[in-house]
C-alpha cells in the first residue's frame, strides 16, 4: 500500500496549518503528515512573528532546506 505525503508550514497566512488532519482525512488511503516550523506559504523560512509584508522579499529567497528533502523524497517515491 503507497503512503502519501502532506506538508504544510506553521506560518502560512494563506492555508491554516490546523487543517492538516481535516486534508490527510479526505486523502482516501494512509497519509504521513508534516508541519515545517518557520516556513511561509512561499516555502521560505521566516523567523519571529508571520508577515506578509515579508512575502516580497522572502519570494526571492531559495527554499528552505527543510521544504526541499521531503519534495525529493516523495517525487524519487513516485517516479515511474
Amino acid at each position: 500500500m503507497t503512503v502519501d505525503r502532506a506538508l504544510t508550514v506553521d506560518k502560512d497566512l494563506q492555508t491554516d496549518p490546523a487543517d492538516l488532519p481535516v486534508v490527510a482525512a479526505h486523502a482516501g488511503g494512509p497519509v504521513q503528515t508534516r508541519v515545517l516550523p518557520d516556513v511561509t506559504h512561499v516555502l521560505r523560512r521566516q523567523p519571529g512573528p508571520p508577515s506578509l509584508r515579508a512575502c516580497r522579499d522572502e519570494a526571492k529567497q531559495p527554499l528552505d532546506p527543510s521544504v526541499v528533502e521531503p519534495v525529493l523524497s516523495w517525487l524519487a517515491a513516485h517516479r515511474g
